[in-house]
């Protein structure tokens, strides 16, 4: 990979990226789904990523047991969500999403997801919202311009704690639903 342009390799830790051309500091990578789908992993690490464009969504992590998500940001999921977190236990600190078709971050069945000083804006149904038997964290934040709530979070048998979080120009600012 280290010699070959057009090349790339996962060493079982990180994934190196051999461009054609040297000039470009960004990748487009061609996918009907989700641009980074990582699932059934007992240790997640992403750092600094930024994914945009893609045809249904952004990142899609799911039955993962130990996830620290850092500084990534998801820009224009064109079908569904920016971040799709199912079945995961996580820390996502400063994170975005950015005009998902669905929510920026959708977060459902078990797992606890703690998200600190992420934001959601300009989604088009919520900037966050947990599902199901999921629990978590929102700790920071702002949330806004987004279609329904801001931060529809707990819904549906979810617990949450949410503290500091800055929610303006939502559908709803903070959006709470039980089937209870």
């Amino acid at each position: 990979c280290f010699e070959e342009a057009g090349t790339m390799f996962y060493d079982g830790t990180n994934i190196f990226i051999n461009p054609y051309d040297t000039e470009y500091k960004s990748f487009v990578l061609p996918n009907d789904t989700s641009l980074i789908t990582l699932s059934g992993y007992a240790e997640v690490v992403l750092e600094d990523i930024v994914c945009q464009f893609s045809y249904l969504r952004n990142f899609t992590v799911t039955n993962n047991m130990n996830m620290t998500v850092r500084n990534c940001h998801s820009k224009y999921a064109m079908l569904s969500d920016g971040f799709c977190v199912d079945n995961s236990n996580g820390n996502f600190y400063n994170c975005t999403s950015f005009k998902s078709k669905n929510d920026g971050f959708n977060i459902h069945n078990y797992g606890i997801s703690n998200f600190y000083n992420c934001s959601g804006y300009y989604n088009y149904d919520d900037g966050i919202s947990h599902h199901d038997g999921c629990t978590g964290v929102i700790d920071g934040g702002e949330w806004h311009h987004n279609g329904k709530g801001g931060i529809s979070s707990p819904t549906h048998g979810t617990r949450n704690d949410i503290y500091n979080v800055e929610c303006h120009h939502n559908g709803y600012g903070i959006y709470a639903c039980s089937d209870h």
